[in-house]
């Protein structure tokens, strides 16, 4: 790992997170550090961002050169790890403020909860994600730490063809969140 990786994101390795059991009940807590370095089961949340009710397009955003996992990839619209007492809508709120509205306010919008699920996207890491939906056409601030540049629209059945093709560049978690949000669809 480069110094400039551990100097941009000492910020995580700060975080406290909720370690929980395979029911998602708090057990203990553990840094972000101890929860990669162990294999410790934590929450995360993630947020599809679609721009209107018709689900045409979806808002993508591609991670920074700088991140400790996966930089430079593609993914979706927002997410990250629940902080320790955080609610997963908390957690993904926090997480839309700080990738998507950096320096503003949280404008109001409905974020729905769709489902979760076990993620082992990459060793080590054992995460029970909240899998959320939106709707909200813009406009975005995206956070400079962790987001490239501006997220941008895709029409989903362009994501869906693109993922298929060039599956490496898009995260692993990425690839399980579209694969369990289409199943919830067609089994909703």
């Amino acid at each position: 790992m480069e110094q400039r990786e551990i100097h941009n994101y000492s910020h995580m390795q700060d975080e406290v997170y909720d370690v929980v059991n395979e029911k998602g009940e708090k057990v203990a807590t553990a840094t972000w550090h101890e929860v990669h370095a162990k294999g410790l089961l934590h929450a995360t949340a993630a947020a599809l961002v679609f721009k209107d009710a018709s689900k045409k397009e979806i808002l993508i955003k591609r991670r920074s050169n700088s991140m400790i996992q996966k930089p430079g990839l593609w993914e979706y619209s927002a997410g990250g790890h629940i902080l320790a007492g955080q609610t997963p809508e908390e957690g993904v709120r926090a997480e839309l403020q700080e990738e998507l509205f950096e320096g503003r306010k949280l404008p109001k919008f409905v974020i729905r909860p769709v489902m979760k699920f076990f993620n082992n996207d990459i060793p080590n890491n054992k995460e029970i994600l909240h899998l959320f939906e939106a709707i909200y056409p813009g406009p975005f601030f995206h956070g400079r730490k962790e987001v490239a540049a501006p997220p941008k629209w895709v029409k989903w059945l362009d994501l869906l063809a693109d993922m298929r093709n060039k599956p490496e560049k898009y995260t692993p978690v990425f690839h399980n969140i579209i694969e369990h949000y289409q199943r919830s669809q067609a089994s909703g």
